[in-house]
């Protein structure tokens, strides 16, 4: 059979010229993208600048000037000499921006559109993030502020009363409320045309907080030089869980849980009689996902995340006794005492997955199993059950 052998140092410069040639090509094609357009004041026709890069500047400044150099060419651009450009994969039109007195003319990015509106992210003078649309058939480049014409949540604009028209939210009152509540982000806008146009409740995000109770098989690690078989182990506690972001959200949770272990041992020549108890109050905290697009009041997730639990009190104790057999007669030692108190505190990594029951559109049962491991010598692993209720 013909061996063969790997050269390393010929290998390594052929992958360094293969990488030499990937990443100028890739630029080369991200260049052949970009274009300007320009405003030609004179003929009223427009004229358009192909491939080149852009000078970087940061966000804000490039809303009223950008730089653009192909070549042994550069120009310096402003948003009055510029109808739009594009940049790698991202779009920007200048538009006019309303402001207290008027409006000012920007060159902002283009986020997001749908067949109705198309979205834009401005920067404005302290450096925030503001959002603006523009419906599809408006001929004019004035923008509209998704803030509306209040300064409180509850406003009522174009994109409120375009959702409200959907016929989800005509029925469904859980849906105009969710409608009204409505952030000045883009991100708020998507999350309410998704419940719209799935016509799927389950999309609605909702603080929630409420009970939960279980048991568990769970089995310490050696201590004491004795190993505990596994035992059900209850804990009772609360929770609270935080939407974050479409199907994600922070499930915080504080429970109590006894561990108590216990094994007798009995021979000829040693007998010992060792437990094992520890109290904890556990708060945990995870990262659930939720697969919302299920229809129907079944919705599985899956968890993972961290229980830093707190020992309230624990010790392992063994008492032993040894047996010798001196002259044909056995005799006894008296009983040794050992003793190993619990650390404080103990890091846990659990996870697993489970089940909500939507009993009404405001309360869930939830049923999940995890696993739960321990990294201290003393620690406890095993799997749980946990049962909840939201109010």
């Amino acid at each position: 059979m013909k061996e063969y052998t790997l050269n390393y140092p010929k290998t390594i410069l052929l992958l360094l010229f293969a990488l030499a040639m990937v990443i100028p090509a890739s630029a080369q094609k991200r260049e052949n993208k970009n274009y300007v357009l320009l405003r030609d004041t004179i003929t009223g026709k427009d004229s358009a600048l192909h491939g080149g890069i852009f000078l970087p500047s940061t966000n804000k400044e490039r809303q009223y000037a950008i730089r653009w150099i192909k070549g042994d060419t550069i120009r310096a651009l402003t948003s009055k000499e510029v109808v739009g450009y594009r940049e790698s994969n991202v779009t920007y039109e200048t538009k006019l921006i309303p402001t207290g007195g008027g409006a000012r003319l920007a060159m902002v990015p283009r986020h997001a559109r749908n067949s109705v509106f198309t979205f834009y992210l401005f920067i404005n003078d302290k450096g925030e993030k503001e959002y603006y649309f523009q419906k599809a058939d408006d001929g004019s480049n004035l923008l509209t502020s998704m803030r509306g014409d209040s300064t409180t949540i509850h406003y009522e604009n174009t994109l409120t009363t375009y959702l409200k028209s959907f016929p989800i939210a005509k029925k469904s009152e859980e849906v105009r409320n969710y409608i009204r509540t409505m952030p000045p982000t883009l991100s708020g806008f998507i999350s309410r045309y998704r419940v719209v146009t799935t016509r799927n409740l389950n999309y609605i995000p909702r603080r929630r907080w409420g009970i939960m109770a279980g048991v568990g098989t769970f089995k310490p690690h050696t201590i004491l030089l004795t190993e505990f078989s596994a035992q059900v182990q209850p804990h009772i506690g609360a929770f609270f869980n935080l939407p974050l972001i479409f199907d994600l959200s922070l499930q915080l949770e504080l429970s109590y849980r006894r561990f108590a272990f216990s094994k007798i041992f009995d021979s000829l020549v040693y007998s010992s009689d060792a437990v094992y108890n520890r109290h904890d109050l556990i708060p945990g905290i995870f990262a659930r996902y939720s697969f919302n697009s299920l229809r129907g009041k079944w919705i599985p997730y899956l968890q993972v995340g961290f229980e830093p639990k707190i020992v309230v009190s624990g010790n392992a104790d063994n008492q032993s006794q040894n047996a010798q057999l001196i002259g044909g007669q056995w005799y006894f030692d008296s009983w040794t005492d050992s003793s190993h108190p619990i650390k404080n505190p103990i890091s846990t990594i659990s996870g697993g997955a489970g089940v909500e029951y939507k009993l009404s559109f405001r309360h869930s049962l939830f049923f999940d199993i995890r696993y739960s491991y321990e990294s201290a010598d003393e620690g406890i692993n095993g799997f749980y059950t946990s049962l909840s209720y939201n109010f």
